[in-house]
Protein backbone atom coordinates (compact mmCIF):
# COMPACT_ATOMS: atom_id res chain seq x y z
CA UNK A 1 0.00 0.00 0.00
CA UNK A 2 2.86 2.34 0.83
CA UNK A 3 4.34 1.64 -2.58
CA UNK A 4 1.12 2.54 -4.32
CA UNK A 5 0.88 5.80 -2.41
CA UNK A 6 4.54 6.53 -3.17
CA UNK A 7 4.00 5.83 -6.88
CA UNK A 8 0.88 8.03 -6.93
CA UNK A 9 2.77 10.85 -5.21
CA UNK A 10 5.60 10.57 -7.71
CA UNK A 11 3.16 10.60 -10.63
CA UNK A 12 1.37 13.66 -9.23
CA UNK A 13 4.68 15.39 -8.61
CA UNK A 14 5.95 14.82 -12.15
CA UNK A 15 2.63 15.67 -13.74
CA UNK A 16 2.43 18.94 -11.80
CA UNK A 17 5.98 19.74 -12.95
CA UNK A 18 4.94 19.13 -16.54
CA UNK A 19 1.91 21.38 -16.06
CA UNK A 20 4.09 24.07 -14.49
CA UNK A 21 6.59 23.71 -17.30
CA UNK A 22 3.83 23.96 -19.90
CA UNK A 23 2.34 27.00 -18.17
CA UNK A 24 5.78 28.63 -17.99
CA UNK A 25 6.34 27.97 -21.70
CA UNK A 26 2.88 29.31 -22.52
CA UNK A 27 3.49 32.51 -20.50
CA UNK A 28 6.82 32.97 -22.27
CA UNK A 29 5.17 32.59 -25.68
CA UNK A 30 2.44 35.06 -24.75
CA UNK A 31 5.01 37.58 -23.56
CA UNK A 32 7.02 37.12 -26.78
CA UNK A 33 3.93 37.61 -28.94
CA UNK A 34 2.97 40.68 -26.89
CA UNK A 35 6.47 42.11 -27.40
CA UNK A 36 6.18 41.60 -31.16
CA UNK A 37 2.82 43.37 -31.26
CA UNK A 38 4.03 46.31 -29.19
CA UNK A 39 7.24 46.52 -31.22
CA UNK A 40 5.21 46.49 -34.44
CA UNK A 41 3.07 49.36 -33.21
CA UNK A 42 6.04 51.47 -32.17
CA UNK A 43 8.44 50.71 -35.01
CA UNK A 44 6.15 50.67 -38.02
CA UNK A 45 8.04 51.00 -41.26
CA UNK A 46 6.80 53.25 -44.04
CA UNK A 47 4.89 50.88 -46.33
CA UNK A 48 3.27 53.44 -48.61
CA UNK A 49 3.63 53.09 -52.34
CA UNK A 50 6.09 55.40 -54.07
CA UNK A 51 4.39 57.76 -56.53
CA UNK A 52 3.98 56.41 -60.05
CA UNK A 53 3.97 59.97 -61.35
CA UNK A 54 5.12 63.40 -60.13
CA UNK A 55 2.71 66.01 -61.47
CA UNK A 56 4.23 69.21 -62.85
CA UNK A 57 2.06 72.29 -62.65
CA UNK A 58 0.05 73.09 -65.78
CA UNK A 59 0.97 69.89 -67.62
CA UNK A 60 -1.76 67.51 -68.82
CA UNK A 61 -1.26 63.79 -68.16
CA UNK A 62 -3.23 61.06 -69.95
CA UNK A 63 -3.55 58.04 -67.68
CA UNK A 64 -5.16 54.63 -67.95
CA UNK A 65 -6.31 53.41 -64.55
CA UNK A 66 -6.53 49.73 -63.72
CA UNK A 67 -9.81 48.66 -62.13
CA UNK A 68 -9.41 48.12 -58.42
CA UNK A 69 -5.80 49.38 -58.34
CA UNK A 70 -4.72 52.69 -56.92
CA UNK A 71 -2.73 55.06 -59.13
CA UNK A 72 -0.30 56.77 -56.72
CA UNK A 73 0.99 60.25 -57.52
CA UNK A 74 2.46 63.32 -55.90
CA UNK A 75 3.12 66.90 -56.86
CA UNK A 76 6.63 67.66 -58.12
CA UNK A 77 6.81 70.92 -56.17
CA UNK A 78 6.25 69.00 -52.92
CA UNK A 79 9.19 66.70 -53.65
CA UNK A 80 11.35 69.80 -54.21
CA UNK A 81 10.46 71.07 -50.73
CA UNK A 82 8.35 73.99 -51.92
CA UNK A 83 5.25 74.98 -50.00
CA UNK A 84 1.94 75.15 -51.81
CA UNK A 85 -0.97 76.76 -50.06
CA UNK A 86 -3.74 75.43 -52.35
CA UNK A 87 -3.93 72.63 -54.90
CA UNK A 88 -6.39 72.14 -57.72
CA UNK A 89 -6.55 68.79 -59.49
CA UNK A 90 -8.76 68.70 -62.58
CA UNK A 91 -9.76 65.29 -63.96
CA UNK A 92 -11.32 64.93 -67.41
CA UNK A 93 -13.08 61.61 -67.84
CA UNK A 94 -15.69 59.70 -69.79
CA UNK A 95 -19.25 60.07 -68.53
CA UNK A 96 -19.30 56.35 -67.58
CA UNK A 97 -16.22 56.64 -65.35
CA UNK A 98 -16.58 56.68 -61.57
CA UNK A 99 -13.48 57.81 -59.64
CA UNK A 100 -12.22 57.85 -56.11
CA UNK A 101 -9.53 60.38 -55.13
CA UNK A 102 -8.00 60.14 -51.67
CA UNK A 103 -4.88 60.86 -49.73
CA UNK A 104 -3.22 58.73 -47.14
CA UNK A 105 -0.55 59.13 -44.51
CA UNK A 106 2.13 56.55 -43.87
CA UNK A 107 2.40 54.10 -42.17
CA UNK A 108 0.27 51.78 -44.21
CA UNK A 109 -2.44 51.25 -41.60
CA UNK A 110 -3.62 54.88 -41.69
CA UNK A 111 -7.12 55.45 -43.01
CA UNK A 112 -7.41 57.13 -46.44
CA UNK A 113 -9.20 60.48 -46.56
CA UNK A 114 -11.53 60.70 -49.57
CA UNK A 115 -11.70 64.11 -51.23
CA UNK A 116 -15.06 65.63 -52.04
CA UNK A 117 -15.04 67.26 -55.49
CA UNK A 118 -15.53 71.02 -55.74
CA UNK A 119 -16.99 70.50 -59.23
CA UNK A 120 -18.46 67.17 -60.33
CA UNK A 121 -20.04 66.87 -63.78
CA UNK A 122 -20.37 63.79 -65.95
CA UNK A 123 -17.04 64.50 -67.72
CA UNK A 124 -15.14 66.80 -65.34
CA UNK A 125 -14.17 66.50 -61.68
CA UNK A 126 -12.27 69.25 -59.85
CA UNK A 127 -10.70 68.72 -56.43
CA UNK A 128 -9.33 71.60 -54.36
CA UNK A 129 -7.53 71.30 -51.07
CA UNK A 130 -5.24 73.18 -48.76
CA UNK A 131 -1.92 71.52 -47.94
CA UNK A 132 -1.15 73.76 -44.96
CA UNK A 133 -4.17 72.56 -43.01
CA UNK A 134 -2.43 69.18 -42.75
CA UNK A 135 1.18 70.22 -42.13
CA UNK A 136 1.34 73.05 -39.60
CA UNK A 137 3.26 71.78 -36.59
CA UNK A 138 2.92 68.15 -37.58
CA UNK A 139 6.61 67.33 -37.41
CA UNK A 140 6.92 66.11 -41.00
CA UNK A 141 3.47 64.56 -41.25
CA UNK A 142 2.88 66.30 -44.59
CA UNK A 143 5.98 64.63 -46.07
CA UNK A 144 4.38 61.22 -45.46
CA UNK A 145 1.24 62.14 -47.37
CA UNK A 146 0.42 60.14 -50.50
CA UNK A 147 -2.28 60.78 -53.11
CA UNK A 148 -4.10 58.33 -55.36
CA UNK A 149 -6.84 57.99 -57.94
CA UNK A 150 -8.84 54.81 -58.29
CA UNK A 151 -11.32 53.78 -60.98
CA UNK A 152 -14.52 52.34 -59.57
CA UNK A 153 -16.08 51.57 -62.95
CA UNK A 154 -16.39 52.74 -66.53
CA UNK A 155 -13.76 53.86 -69.02
CA UNK A 156 -10.36 53.85 -67.26
CA UNK A 157 -8.81 56.52 -69.53
CA UNK A 158 -8.59 59.93 -67.84
CA UNK A 159 -6.53 63.09 -68.13
CA UNK A 160 -5.40 65.13 -65.15
CA UNK A 161 -3.90 68.56 -64.72
CA UNK A 162 -2.55 70.14 -61.52
CA UNK A 163 -2.57 73.85 -60.72
CA UNK A 164 -1.74 75.78 -57.60
CA UNK A 165 -3.44 78.99 -56.53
Amino acid sequence: MKRIILVLLLILNFSSCNNEERESRKRGQEQFIGSLIIGGLIFQPNFCEPPQLLLEEGQTYNITLEAGKRFWFDYAVRSQGETISRYRLTVSKDSSTELNHSDKYCPENSIPTPFIPKVNTSTLVVYEYDSQSYSEGDGGFEANRRFYLESKEGNPNISIIFMQF
